[in-house]
């Protein structure tokens, strides 16, 4: 019963993931894309939600939190065959491992952040 929380979180994830992938396919979306990713690059959410990004490098990727008792869910379309690390982050069983020979959509979800104490989840699947 504990580990409830994670079961609905990896069902919303992958709901929220199916509905970009349509968003993103019909152009409802604008995703912020960069060229190039430097080897540590900070995800904010207050500049977007969805971030289309190709390393060129292995890359640390480091998350600027919300204000405290705030939800975000940031979805990250990676490619670049080099290893992604993000800091703070817990991969959620059942997640598909980094491939950098495909494309990536990685989804995070910070639930009611609270300084110091978050979880940021994400799973990653193939697009």
């Amino acid at each position: 019963m504990a580990d409830t929380w994670k079961t609905d979180i990896i069902t919303e994830l992958t709901q929220l993931k199916n509905e970009l992938r349509d968003k993103l396919n019909k152009c409802y979306t604008t995703p912020i894309t960069e060229i190039s990713v430097p080897p540590a690059y900070n995800v904010d959410y207050s500049k977007g939600k969805v971030f289309k990004l190709t390393m060129t490098a292995d890359t640390t990727f480091n998350f600027v939190k919300p204000p405290s008792g705030t939800n975000v869910v940031i979805e990250l379309i990676i490619d670049g065959n080099f290893v992604p690390t993000f800091t703070g982050a817990t991969m959620l069983n059942g997640s598909a491992p980094f491939d950098g020979t495909k494309t990536n959509h990685i989804t995070l979800s910070i639930n009611n952040y609270t300084s110091g104490t978050d979880d940021i989840l994400y799973t990653i699947q193939w697009i």
